[in-house]
């Protein structure tokens, strides 16, 4: 997951304000009938604009008297915006939102509009994952047409070296690391251990492989996860620099070819390293392989005054079969839906299908507004184990602790 924090400064504030203010409530519509809808994003790449482009052509073939309007708006800029506009009822018609950050705060803004209906009533909403589609208090307000994920990044030049497998299970890749350590050529295994969101999305995992989300966690069953963090550290797989490591640092030790495994996610694919290398699922535990999807989640605004073309804007330009395999063609997205996974574009990149069958297993994120308070503590108590701070017994009875008390907080709902 790429998390974008950001600082909401009284500046900002203003500026915001004063953005949202010049926006119209939703699209226009002009005397000759035409009209014209306005989506928010903060895509950039070329390859994520070109996707755009032809994504909103689809809705536009059908819709002869719609135009679609994209803004570009910074990441860090986006949710600050959104409230703003929400709170002068007023804004885009359409927009993308980091949902795994932001979505409590705008769901209690006001800033979502409900799509229970529309998507209770969407003929293809049996392909999407129950895990994409984000709730609050029994409404749905965000779906999901492609995530982001975890996966496991192999040097295939090292793996060949030592006569190693691709490791599908937790216990071969931890023989496979052991190989690599023992040699003492190559690090073992680079992954993100920082005391922040990082930290958590990468460990995390192996207690969804164990049926441990946020919402059920103890002392005990928390254990598994820092007791591998303190393994690999002191058996030398894993550097101790590791603890303040984020994703994009434990990108680059795998990058140089030092390493023989990379903890990271889908977005690194498109990336010119000067090794062969693969990709396969994160190795899985005793429920199997299991991720949290991260990306962003479709929206309306409450305040638009074309609701039904939003939503027919959604399911043309996003949601269908054929909006799929344009963005994860020319954009890198992993698509949740589940017929996109037989198409001949995701079928042909190998790197990919391991992230695009990890869609199958994701595992829901809390319905809490202080979720990203949990994964700080994990990262947190996961930086102290790995530095040796802490003992995983300590890390596991503290971060129940503070998970259940972030529950609490944040209304008592998981």
């Amino acid at each position: 997951m790429k998390s974008r924090g950001w600082v909401l400064a009284a500046a900002g504030v203003a500026l915001a304000l004063a953005a949202a203010a010049c926006s119209s409530a939703g699209g226009a519509t002009s005397s000759s009938g035409k009209v014209t809808l306005t989506v928010w994003s903060y895509y950039t790449g070329a390859g994520q604009l070109k996707a755009l482009k032809q994504q909103d052509e689809l809705f536009e073939k059908t819709h002869p008297n719609v135009t679609v309007d994209q803004v570009q708006i910074p990441g860090s800029e986006l949710d600050p915006k959104l409230l703003a506009a929400a709170a002068a009822k007023t804004g885009p018609d359409v927009f993308l939102d980091n949902v795994v950050v932001d979505f409590p705060e705008l769901v209690a803004a006001g800033a979502l509009y409900p799509l229970t209906k529309d998507w209770d009533a969407y003929a293809g909403r049996s392909q999407y994952p129950a895990a994409g589609v984000w709730k609050s208090k029994g409404q749905i307000y965000n779906v999901m047409s492609y995530t982001n994920l975890l996966g496991l990044y192999y040097n295939k030049s090292i793996l060949g070296q030592y006569h190693l497998p691709v490791p599908a299970t937790m216990a071969q890749l931890e023989s496979d690391m052991a190989v690599v350590t023992k040699a003492g050529k190559y690090g073992a295994m680079a992954a993100a251990g920082s005391p922040t969101t990082d930290g958590a999305w990468t460990w995390y995992p192996i207690l969804l492989d164990r049926n441990v989300n946020y919402c059920n966690t103890t002392p005990a069953n928390m254990l598994p996860m820092f007791q591998t963090a303190a393994s690999w550290t002191n058996d030398g797989y894993l550097p101790k620099e590791a603890a303040t490591s984020n994703q994009t640092v434990s990108w680059t030790q795998f990058s140089s070819g030092d390493y023989a495994f990379g903890i990271n996610g889908n977005w690194n694919l498109g990336s010119d390293l000067k090794f062969q290398w693969g990709t396969t699922q994160l190795p899985g535990g005793p429920d199997g392989s299991h991720v949290f999807p991260g990306g962003e989640g479709l929206s309306i605004s409450p305040f638009s005054k074309h609701k039904q073309l939003d939503w027919e804007y959604l399911e043309t330009s996003w949601l269908s079969e054929k909006a799929n395999v344009i963005d994860f063609t020319d954009s890198g997205q992993i698509p949740t839906r589940a017929d996109v996974a037989t198409s001949a574009a995701v079928k042909a990149d190998t790197d990919a299908a391991p992230f695009v069958a990890a869609t199958k297993t994701v595992s829901a994120w809390p319905d809490n507004s202080n979720t990203s308070e949990m994964q700080t503590t994990v990262g947190t108590e996961l930086s102290d184990v790995i530095s040796g701070q802490a003992s995983p017994a300590q890390a596991a009875a503290a971060t129940s602790t503070a998970i259940h008390n972030d529950i609490k907080a944040g209304g008592g709902d998981c």
